[in-house]
């Protein structure tokens, strides 16, 4: 499955969002739930390894500590903050992949533009 249409997405925003996070935790293998047994249902979420439910989830493209967690096994981190731009870049064994520069974005969403560019280079 390609990540290409949730890449656009991160691309055009200019500061992440609740659920732009959701959608990149989707990919990491996070899921919901709806629970409740009386009243209106409740969204759960439920970490990736089935060990239990979390009450306050991730928030990758909003926060840079979380959206660090994401990045794949192997790869290094390089982030540019400038008060015009900002970009991140993943490298690993001679390769790179690097989000575009975006006017004013958020570090925390360039991140997860090049973690998720870096899952396509690896095939997922």
């Amino acid at each position: 499955m390609t990540n290409a249409p949730l890449i656009s997405r991160l691309v055009e925003a200019k500061e992440g969002t609740r659920e732009l996070s959701d959608e990149v935790l989707k990919v990491f293998g996070w899921n919901t739930i709806e629970a409740g047994p009386r009243g209106p249902a409740t969204t759960k979420w439920l970490r990736p390894d089935n060990t239990g439910f979390v009450e306050n989830r991730p928030d990758p493209t909003r926060n840079l500590q979380d959206a660090v967690a994401l990045v794949p096994e192997g790869w290094n981190i390089t982030i540019e903050i400038a008060s015009f731009q900002n970009a991140a870049w993943l490298n690993k064994a001679g390769e790179s992949v690097k989000s575009d520069y975006g006017t004013n974005r958020a570090p925390a969403l360039s991140l997860c533009i090049a973690i998720l560019k870096a899952m396509e280079t690896e095939g997922g």
